[in-house]
């Protein structure tokens, strides 16, 4: 059953946790707020902090995480906006000072990708470091550093074997020397000489000359996807040389620093911001890539604060304050000046639109600058109506299909939990009963809201897809296998458009390919069997041809052919023996 619905009838949190008694009720209720809001609940309220059991005197707010000092005198940082833990270790006057562990989020995906373990000193790192991958707990590289900075020996390992060792100085590469494949020296002694050098996840970022520690001379930068700028630096810079994008096309030329499409025209500097910059606040105007002013006012640590927002023909959409970037208090408006939002404290009633054409998404009430209470959720016509919570569907709802029938027809009634469907029925075109979930749980039939027609048939657990089940598209069966918290997990089987022949079998994680697997052409004839990760061939593999012919047995990287492979003719003779990088042979 649904058990907080009481916070959205009350505005005043503190007296209605006061008068709570049941301390189990308390803890859920508090901890589905946000930090800063609990902070500012039970900051000077012991009796509060007792029931709860936390001592949240100890919490202190810093400008994008909060931290709280536990008994043994170990501190933990946390994310202010996704209570993701950051820190854990020393502290010494409110900053990191002795030995902690960092753990550190991909930029791309926003989940912990590696911990930093090592020394501290005022905030920042200082003396011995090692790094791990978060997922396999492998080494990565031991450092050393001096106020926050590289500053020392450093060493890189690639499965668990030492591949670079070095040296920095204030945070330029001063002395190392490292190997290819083909046995070729790159060195660099007293910041001086070729070196090429690598990144946290091992892929060489740098390759080029450098003088006293700094890019100077030819050079190549590469991401990811393979070369990025090649040319030549002064002091550290790119000076002369052209940047490539995606697939190699050519996103600028640089001579003597200035850019130039590829066509000859001088490229001019796009401007993002203008105002004024003081300790990480910035007041002024906001532009978008074409020029627009999207935003005019103030933010902090790139939050907005305080200001207007528009859209691309500066038509205003809301004025007023901001509450790490959500709307708090102020007025919205529509596309023709119509007040839509009025918000006070981040309560109110809100409007929510495509600002451009005046498709009408949300219609109810807000708290805390979220969904909150009883609201509509349109996609030309209401698809759900009932409660919300915290900016999700949470209590008693409805939902529909989206048609044009009318009477609207019954996708789902019950209860949801933090978005999931939790207790109730579904139903099918027919509107005849097709599951019903208890807490969570049952053998559940997922349709499209749109065409009526089946995407998902199998189990259920706490509201996701748990267990076995079958994928489908336009009635046709496409993949069948194992699911955890509602993606692909153990071994699986894929299928062709028209669902009779497979076109892959293996293993998944995450709901990706991750392990062994084979793939087979639409026909259903084998064309690779080997290993992957994250749907990329990555390790050992072997190419077929389709009719049963060994093309190719060797090392794949990034799904290209990376390292020892061998080649075949069509008889089984080897045809090349050797190495390869980037697809192509290289010895």
């Amino acid at each position: 059953m649904i058990k907080f619905e009481l916070t959205l009838r009350f505005s005043n949190k503190r007296k209605m946790l006061e008068n709570i008694k049941s301390v189990y009720f308390i803890k859920n209720l508090f901890y589905n707020l946000t930090p800063l809001t609990q902070l500012k609940i039970v900051k000077y309220n012991k009796s509060l902090q007792n029931k709860i059991d936390i001592t949240l005197m100890n919490y202190k707010l810093l400008s994008e995480r909060y931290i709280v000092q536990e008994e043994n005198g170990k501190t933990k940082e946390f994310s202010l906006f996704d209570n993701q833990l950051l820190f854990e270790g020393e502290y010494l006057n409110g900053k990191r000072n002795g030995k902690g562990k960092e753990y550190l989020l991909s930029g791309r995906f926003g989940y912990i990708d590696m911990i930093f373990e090592g020394e501290y000193l005022n905030g920042k790192r200082n003396g011995k470091g090692k790094l791990y991958s978060y997922r396999n707990d492998i080494l990565i590289s031991e450092e050393e550093y001096s106020n926050g900075i590289l500053d020392g020996k450093v060493k890189y390992y690639k499965e668990g074997l030492l591949f670079f060792l070095g040296e920095y100085k204030k945070g330029k590469p001063w002395n190392a020397r490292t190997y290819d494949k083909n046995n070729v020296l790159y060195e660099i002694k007293e910041g001086n000489g070729y070196i090429k050098l690598y990144d946290k996840y091992n892929y060489s970022f740098f390759e080029g000359e450098y003088i006293n520690g700094i890019r100077n001379g030819k050079g190549k930068e590469y991401n990811h996807n393979g070369v990025l700028f090649v040319g030549e630096y002064k002091d550290g810079k790119r000076w002369n040389g052209i940047r490539l994008g995606f697939n190699n096309y050519v996103n600028y030329i640089l001579k003597n620093g200035t850019k130039y499409t590829k066509d000859g025209e001088e490229i001019k500097e796009k401007i993002f911001f203008e105002g004024e910059c003081l300790n990480g606040r910035e007041i002024g105007k906001f532009y978008d890539y074409w020029g627009n002013v999207i935003f005019e006012g103030e933010t902090l640590y790139n939050h907005k604060i305080k200001g207007k927002s528009y859209d691309s023909f500066f038509r205003l959409q809301y004025e007023g304050d901001y509450q790490f970037d959500k709307i708090w208090n102020g007025k919205g408006y529509d596309k023709g000046g119509n007040q839509i939002i009025d918000l006070h404290n981040g309560k109110g009633m809100v409007d929510e639109q495509d600002f451009s054409c005046g498709q009408l998404y949300y219609k109810g009430e807000y708290l805390n600058g979220k969904r909150n209470g009883k609201g509509k959720e349109y996609f030309g016509k209401i698809e759900y109506e009932g409660d919300f919570l915290n900016g999700e569907k949470h209590g008693k709802g409805i939902e529909f299909f989206n048609n044009n029938y009318e009477p609207r027809k019954l996708f789902f009634e019950g209860e949801y939990l933090n978005g999931l469907k939790w207790n109730g029925k579904g139903y099918d075109e027919d509107g005849k009963v097709a599951f019903e979930l208890n807490e969570g749980n049952g053998v559940v039939k997922e349709f499209n809201i749109n065409t009526f027609k089946l995407m998902f048939e199998g189990e259920y657990k706490n509201g996701k897809r748990n267990g076995n089940g079958r994928e489908l598209y336009d009635k046709t069966l496409r993949f069948e296998g194992k699911f955890l918290d509602g993606k692909r997990i153990g071994k699986g089987i894929e299928y062709n458009s028209s669902g009779d022949k497979i076109i892959f079998e293996g293993e998944y994680l995450n709901d990706k390919k991750n392990g062994k697997g084979r793939e087979y052409s639409e026909k259903g004839n084998l064309i690779f069997e080997g290993e992957y990760y994250n749907n990329i061939k990555n390790g050992k593999g072997k190419e077929y041809d389709g009719m049963g012919n060994l093309l190719f047995e060797g090392i794949y990287y990034n799904g290209i052919k990376n390292g020892r492979g061998k080649e075949f003719d069509k008889k089984g003779n080897i045809i090349f023996n050797g190495y390869y990088f980037n697809g192509e042979r290289i010895i």
